[in-house]
């Protein structure tokens, strides 16, 4: 179980309710999400340019018999497939591309959902104790309505504390994006 306050319970609600099917993850890590993914029969992709990231989740992925395909990648330069995914998601990965690129990476998620597919992207906001940092791409409320254009979302800000051992306990302030693709006709 997910802490109450940090992001990833708003994932483990929205399970249930994700048509089943394909979903990619992007920038997966740990393959945290991919896992959950896989193990609640979704044939899962995962897209990282960590080639040691991907090997994690690849040993775990084999010995538990999940369906998760890998793509040693950047995300920049992934082919998605039109109107191919159930669901995608993006847990902190999109921060780490340029504005730019973020809002071409954003069109083509877009793009590559089914007609009620579903997005789960939490990327950092500015009020972030991090922000400004020269290493990553901070996200304004405004700039995500506008990448996301096209899918009826939801952006809520959420500010928790997490404790890496190294820089010990801080706060994070973050933009959690949920979302369904609607018929073009219903989101203008």
């Amino acid at each position: 179980m997910i802490n109450s306050k940090h992001p990833g319970n708003v994932f483990e609600k929205l399970i249930p309710s994700i048509p089943k099917g394909n979903a990619l993850e992007i920038g997966p890590g740990s393959g945290r999400y991919s896992r959950v993914l896989a193990e609640n029969d979704f044939k899962v992709e995962a897209v990282d340019i960590d080639k040691k990231a991907l090997n994690k989740i690849e040993k775990y992925a084999k010995k538990k018999h999940l369906p998760i395909t890998l793509y040693h990648q950047d995300i920049r330069e992934f082919n998605f497939r039109l109107n191919h995914y159930n669901f995608i998601c993006a847990i902190a990965s999109l921060d780490f591309i340029s504005k730019r690129d973020k809002e071409q990476v954003g069109r083509k998620i877009v793009k590559s959902l089914r007609e009620n597919g579903q997005i789960f992207i939490i990327v950092f906001s500015k009020k972030d104790s991090m922000y400004p940092n020269k290493k990553m791409n901070f996200s304004s409320k405004e700039e995500l309505k506008k990448i996301f254009k096209g899918i009826k979302t939801k952006i809520e800000e959420r500010t928790f504390y997490e404790d890496h051992g190294v820089v010990g306990k801080h706060k994070h302030t973050v933009y959690i994006i949920t979302g369904i693709k609607k018929e073009e006709s219903a989101i203008r």
